[in-house]
């Protein structure tokens, strides 16, 4: 949580309160997802990987725009999702996650984190595929590849898309 804190610290465009809530935010979704996991019965290991997941899920959301992008509209919102699951496959080092108690396959574990903060995004009904719907409209008039929001499929990628749209949901999300 500090180095996803720090991160948007750094990236200077947002007030503290903004800062504010995005932090609640992340909290939030890290605590709910551990309930949610125990509630399920997820292992040990299962339980890890969803945590990381909720760390990092949103770790890019307030990342600076690339240049030529910067015209449209939510593209940051939209696109987060997969650029921090791409960034989680750098953080997320053999020595890292062996340092968070980790076992076995180090590059099967990098996937599925990998995954489910990429599937996190939905798709799902209402206000991310109205978001995404606008932004691809921009990408299409600019004749750039559309954005997708893969379904999320699996027990850590489920948990995760469930805690963030019930954070976002709630009255701190919905200010957020």
């Amino acid at each position: 949580i500090d180095k996803v804190s720090d991160r948007y610290r750094e990236n200077g465009s947002m007030s503290e309160k903004m800062l504010g809530e995005f932090i609640v935010h992340n909290v939030e979704v890290l605590e709910s997802a551990v309930e949610l996991g125990l509630r399920k019965g997820f292992t040990e290991e299962e339980l890890r990987r969803l945590e990381v997941s909720a760390v990092l899920h949103d770790m890019t959301k307030a990342d600076a725009v690339p240049e030529h992008f910067k015209d449209i509209p939510n593209y940051a919102l939209a696109i987060h999702g997969e650029a921090a699951g791409e960034e989680s496959l750098d953080i997320l080092t053999d020595e890292y996650l062996a340092s968070k108690g980790f076992e076995g396959d180090f590059e099967e574990i990098r996937q599925e984190v990998s995954r489910a903060i990429r599937e996190h995004m939905g798709p799902h009904p209402g206000f991310m595929d109205g978001i995404l719907a606008g932004v691809n409209s921009r990408l299409r008039e600019s004749g750039e590849p559309e954005i997708t929001h893969p379904k999320a499929e699996g027990r850590i990628s489920e948990a995760l898309l469930a805690v963030d749209m019930r954070s976002l949901a709630g009255e701190k999300g919905r200010k957020k």
